[in-house]
């Protein structure tokens, strides 16, 4: 007994169930051989145009649920700085100086940028103290970081231009005065 999945008839019925067989040669509903009507109908001009605007709004819609899915950058000012990285504690994700990754100095430490410009590092008791302030220099916004002189903690010690900024990431650069090798620093939320 064949059971009909669409009440259409025709042409339209076969240009549905061809979305069922798709060129495979057998039915997959019934596992019956197509026709060589069938097969025509499958190859048709009508049919390849149909395939193409298919392929085209999958394509449209894989493209805008990637864009709507990423996390928008926020504007990056100052006080808007300052409220990000307040809001967490976070992680540092990317250390490298002059092209050198140099991030496991600081695994395993956590930072708290807390009210009043103070900065805490902390990796189990281990904690190393430090001062922060966002602040705008010529159009952009810039992390200043100042740690105590302990072990690799110095080399944070640099105004960092604020390239990106979200709920959960803060990617940073700076660009020495002296040689123009370019640091950067990523920070994570925990």
């Amino acid at each position: 007994m064949e059971i009909n999945p669409l009440i259409l008839s025709g042409a339209a019925q076969k240009l549905v169930l061809h979305d069922l067989y798709y060129n495979v040669g057998f039915r997959l509903l019934f596992i019956q051989p197509i026709s060589k009507d069938e097969k025509d109908l499958v190859n048709s001009p009508l049919k390849k145009m149909k395939m193409k605007t298919i392929k085209f709004i999958a394509l449209a819609l894989l493209t805008m649920s990637t864009v709507v899915s990423c996390k928008k950058d926020e504007k990056i000012s100052p006080s808007n700085s300052s409220a990000v990285l307040q809001d967490a504690t976070w992680k540092v994700t990317l250390f490298s100086e002059d092209g050198v990754n140099e991030t496991n100095y600081f695994t395993g430490y956590s930072f708290d940028f807390q009210d009043g410009g103070i900065v805490k590092a902390t990796s189990g008791s281990n904690t190393v103290n430090g001062t922060w302030v966002t602040r705008e220099d010529s159009g952009k916004t810039k992390l200043d970081l100042n740690f105590d002189d302990i072990n690799n903690f110095d080399e944070l010690d640099e105004d960092w231009e604020i390239l990106s900024q979200n709920s959960t990431k803060m990617e940073l650069k700076h660009v020495s005065g002296g040689d123009g090798s370019i640091d950067l620093l990523t920070f994570e939320k925990n």
